[in-house]
């Protein structure tokens, strides 16, 4: 018996024998490649570090004070970022008026007619603060209408509760 003629005649013998190569091929450069560990990490730690890291970034407001009727300019510190927005300061003046309601959120802020006019949208829980306290609820908005125009030199600033129409 020839070899030539066995391994002539049959087609599957040689597709096995070409496999057998190829996984020896893929099985000796996998034995090759290092393995590397991996590193612990520890959460608390990693979340330090990044505390030390986060740099704060002073920004003057104007926030409406109950106490003295009076709105008054202050400023806090937030987190530093490359640019900071309207809702960066709308935020701010959330944070400093206890007198608003915790669910009244900063839905978005648009600018129109190039720029020269600033849309605020809160979300409909700022209409309870505005039925049962309107002085409060108009020394926050004019709070907002200061900050914002003061800021990003807009000439006109409407506060706006989603759902409703502008006037």
């Amino acid at each position: 018996m020839d070899i030539k003629k066995i391994l002539a005649g049959s087609k599957f013998v040689i597709f096995m024998l070409i496999l057998a190569v190829i996984v020896g091929i893929l099985s000796y450069r996998d034995s090759k490649v290092d393995i590397k560990t991996i590193k612990k990490v520890d959460v608390k730690t990693s979340s330090d570090q990044e505390d030390i890291q986060t740099k704060m970034e002073q920004i003057s407001f104007y926030f409406y004070n109950p106490a003295t009727n009076v709105i008054e300019q202050t400023t806090n510190g937030i987190e530093s970022k490359r640019t900071i927005v309207e809702g960066d300061y709308v935020e701010q003046i959330i944070l400093k008026s206890p007198f608003v309601p915790k669910e009244v959120k900063f839905l978005s802020a648009y600018r129109i007619e190039n720029g020269k006019k600033e849309i605020i949208i809160f979300n409909s829980d700022l209409r309870s603060l505005k039925a049962t306290n309107e002085t409060l609820y108009n020394g926050f908005v004019e709070s907002i209408k200061r900050t914002i125009s003061e800021k990003f030199n807009i000439q006109e600033v409407v506060v706006q509760i989603d759902g409703d129409s502008i006037l």
